[in-house]
């Protein structure tokens, strides 16, 4: 289920200027699933961001980061697909791809059809 679904102007807090996202959360199965959404008029790649943009999402709306699964999406108007990465938080950050039936899978609904994605 759709809990949140806006778009987040992150320019202030990562000094650049412009830099929107959209950022929805689901709630599906016991589990918070944040989606962070690069936008096809940044001229900086969300990626590149992440774990800054993740930061200043967490502190705007005072999300605890460890009690969601975050996801990275960047979408086809900005690489050629549309391309989901759970992101894994150890010592460092990694990305873990996923397909258009684990993202649906993971927020319970279908948010991607399995033409716009890459497995």
């Amino acid at each position: 289920m759709l809990i949140k679904d806006e778009t987040v102007n992150l320019g202030k807090d990562l000094k650049i200027k412009g830099f929107k996202c959209r950022f929805r959360i689901y709630s599906h199965n016991n589990q918070q699933i944040a989606i962070v959404s690069d936008l096809k008029s940044n001229k900086e790649l969300l990626s590149d961001y992440i774990q800054a943009v993740i930061y200043s999402v967490c502190q705007k709306y005072n999300l605890t980061k460890e009690h969601y699964i975050w996801i990275d999406h960047s979408p086809k108007e900005k690489t050629i697909f549309d391309c989901f990465d759970r992101l894994i938080f150890d010592n460092v950050c990694a990305w873990k791809r996923l397909n258009y039936k684990q993202v649906n899978d993971l927020v319970g609904e279908v948010i991607i059809e399995e033409t716009k994605s890459v497995n």
